[in-house]
Parts: structure tokens; C-alpha cells; sequence
């Protein structure tokens, strides 16, 4: 045990990864959400798009399988939480809003899917925290003025109403 009550074997076995593989040292498994379900991530289709998608219709397999988050938090953690974790370098506050809006969605997405419990081939899913985690490398802070922008009940209700924290990360402008 360290002084934070994990042993570097607990602190492996608490974090999964979508590149576990890559990082066998730091990770003990992938978040992968195991079973098919009838929801996408996709923002902005009707419901005349989602029965054509469920009636195998629209070029799409009817049912989702393998959602993964970026990472994931469980036990022995006492948090258990789902990370998208971006990198956003495209110019511009349009980009930075529509991807803000992307990953906002796709955390509560992932938080948003029933609880299952841990086979010997995946990770329980019972997430009760979700977290945007988005490192913003735009010349101009496109994402972090995205973010911003947005009214402050409305930043709070993603955490408070919503369980999505988000979190925006800016390295220091670089001198000339």
C-alpha cells in the first residue's frame, strides 16, 4: 500500500483503457461495454433515421455493439467513472463548440447505459460518474472560449444534474 491506499497492482486493476494493450503497466483491462443494445452515439438523427437504422434499413447494423469510453475508473477506486479523453487542435470556436458538444454527449451517453455485471471477459459496467477530459491545443483557446461561453447553470447542471464533469486543458501559450 502506498500512502494513498492503492498498491501500484491496485492502481492497475482500477484503471481500464481503450489502448490497455499499449500500456500493460498502467492498465489491467479495456472499458469495452459488452453485449449489443439499439443506441448510438449519434446526435441529431430523427426518429425516422433510428427506425430505418433499427429495421437494418439504413446501412447500419440495427444494434451497437462494443461501446468503449477513452478510460474508466473501478473498484477498488471509489469513483467509478467513464473518461472520454480528447485532443482538440482544429482552429476555430464552431469546431471547438461542436466538438464540446460531441463529448459532452458521448460521456452521458456512456453513463447513460444500464449497469451489467463483470464476466470473466469484461469489466462491470456500473458507472456513476461520467468526465469530459479535453486538452484544448488550439492557437487561440477555441475550446476552453466554448466552454466558457455557456451559462453557468448550465455548466454546473452537467455536473450536478447530469453527473458529467467537464474538464478543458490548456498548456501555456508558447513565448516568441
Amino acid at each position: 500500500m502506498t500512502k494513498f491506499g492503492f498498491s501500484s497492482e491496485d492502481a492497475k486493476r482500477t484503471l481500464l483503457s481503450e489502448s490497455y494493450r499499449s500500456h500493460p503497466g498502467l492498465a489491467s483491462g479495456s472499458p469495452v461495454r459488452p453485449g449489443p443494445h439499439p443506441f448510438r452515439k449519434v446526435i441529431a438523427a430523427s426518429p425516422r433515421q433510428i427506425m430505418e437504422i433499427w429495421r437494418g434499413k439504413a446501412g447500419l447494423t440495427p444494434l451497437a455493439r462494443n461501446s468503449c469510453p477513452d478510460l474508466a475508473l473501478r473498484a477498488p477506486s471509489p469513483y467509478r467513472t467513464v473518461f472520454e479523453a480528447k485532443y482538440h487542435s482544429a482552429p476555430g470556436v464552431v469546431r471547438a463548440e461542436t466538438e464540446l458538444v460531441r463529448n459532452i454527449y458521448q460521456a452521458f451517453f456512456y453513463l447513460a447505459l444500464p449497469r451489467l455485471l463483470e464476466t470473466k471477459t469484461h469489466a462491470a459496467w456500473d458507472y456513476e460518474y461520467a468526465c469530459v477530459l479535453a486538452y484544448d491545443a488550439t492557437a487561440d483557446g477555441a475550446m476552453v472560449q466554448a466552454w466558457g461561453s455557456l451559462p453557468t447553470e448550465v455548466k454546473s447542471a452537467c455536473w450536478t444534474g447530469a453527473n458529467v464533469y467537464v474538464m478543458i486543458l490548456r498548456g501555456l501559450a508558447a513565448s516568441v
